[in-house]
């Protein structure tokens, strides 16, 4: 349960981060929603609990924001199947245990950065195939804002979700 509780605490930081970034940095509105999806599959690996939760709150978060039907499920689906066959090739634990140092947090970071580029073309490929909709996925790439915000977001959130659920793992 504290679980739960966690994830829905740092979603609501995602959600309000979508109001506030785009304001600030003018980078696209709905950005921290699908780093936040991602840090659930970077802090719990590719289990059954990470795909529950991270359809759920894709869900949520499409409704919240307003955006179409599978805009975020469906590139939060190909985001977990690539995660799932990289970690058959590199073996790391899951964020979320205490084991592991820095090396497995900067591999973990490494995997987050392919898994936001693979979670960014699969948005511009859906936008394209069933919206109808241009989006260049190759000059958001080009533009190192995006990026080095993405990343620290990504950081930010793992951070967050880690925080919340120390305490349950030291007892």
């Amino acid at each position: 349960m504290r679980t739960v509780v966690a994830l829905v605490i740092v979603f609501i930081v995602a959600l309000v981060g979508n109001a506030v970034v785009p304001s600030f940095l003018g980078i696209y509105a709905h950005a921290t929603v699908p780093v936040f999806l991602l840090a659930i599959l970077l802090c719990f690996g590719a289990g059954q609990f990470s795909i529950i939760a991270g359809l759920t709150f894709a869900f949520i978060g499409e409704v919240l924001s307003g955006l179409p039907f599978s805009t975020l499920t469906a590139p939060f689906l190909i985001a977990f199947l690539v995660y799932g066959a990289l970690l058959r090739f590199i073996n790391i634990r899951p964020l979320i245990s205490t084991e592991g140092g820095l090396m497995n947090n900067v591999i973990a970071l490494i995997l987050g950065g392919i898994l936001i580029v693979v979670f960014l073309g699969a948005v511009a490929g859906i936008n394209r195939v069933f919206f109808s909709q241009s989006f260049d996925i190759m000059a958001m790439l080009r533009n190192s804002q995006i990026l080095i915000y993405h990343l620290t977001a990504l950081v930010i959130m793992v951070s967050l979700i880690r925080l919340c659920l120390y305490k349950r793992l030291e007892q």
